[in-house]
């Protein structure tokens, strides 16, 4: 049998009918964990002190920001960060003075795997000048992000008690102008000036480039 355990799942047509049923069948097994724990601790004496259980989204830079060619990948994304945030308020409604329950979302920016080389060969040219990922691998192997890189930013994140993680600056600007009801990180102060920055000054800015780019390469296969 399947095990959908820690992947992402796209279903078409998913907002009704049998498409609707399979996500919520998906969705409940995800929200079976937080039960799980619940149900335990009850069982506890409570002399332990207090537990901290943690569960973690590895949710992705793209449901942050629209990319052309990334339509598959980008949605599901966007629905495991509003995942993330419900069961993370959820979450708050079940810890104790003895447990507490924290959701993190880890949106992690394009980074050197064996699975983005491969990616690259179908890639659009498009979505790579967009995402600045075109050009020789080795000059981009210089420049990208590594997963090990990636793994001890989300760690310390969590170690912190951000729910939104976030590897690069790029992607902070990102998650600054899309935090809506979702926790800032820290005390905020950051998230809040470089929102102003990204609502007022960049997001303009990459629309009308992006908007460009986009229009210029129709024309182009016209």
């Amino acid at each position: 049998m399947q095990n959908f355990t820690g992947k992402g799942v796209f279903i078409a047509g998913g907002s009704t009918g049998l498409g609707k049923s399979i996500a919520e069948i998906l969705v409940a097994r995800a929200h079976s964990l937080l039960k799980l724990w619940i149900d335990e601790d009850k069982k506890s004496s409570g002399n332990e002190g207090q537990k901290t259980r943690q569960l973690i989204f590895i949710s992705s830079a793209a449901a942050l920001c629209n990319v052309p060619g990334y339509i598959a990948y980008a949605a599901p994304k966007c629905a495991q960060r509003a995942l993330a945030d419900t069961l993370r308020q959820e979450a708050a409604i079940y810890s104790t003075a003895t447990c507490q329950y924290k959701v993190h979302c880890a949106f992690p920016n394009t980074f050197m795997t064996d699975a983005f080389l491969d990616e690259q060969k179908t890639k659009p040219d498009l979505t790579k000048r967009i995402e600045s990922s075109d050009g020789p691998i080795e000059k981009l192997k210089t420049k990208m992000l590594s997963a090990e890189y990636v793994a001890e930013y989300i760690v310390k994140g969590v170690a912190k008690g951000d729910f939104a993680l976030v590897s690069d600056f790029d992607t902070e600007v990102l998650w600054s102008n899309m935090v809506g009801s979702s926790p800032k990180r820290g005390f905020g102060f950051v998230d809040s000036i470089l929102g102003l920055l990204s609502g007022f000054l960049v997001w303009p800015i990459l629309r009308y480039i992006w908007t460009r780019m986009c229009t210029q390469t129709q024309k182009k296969s016209v």
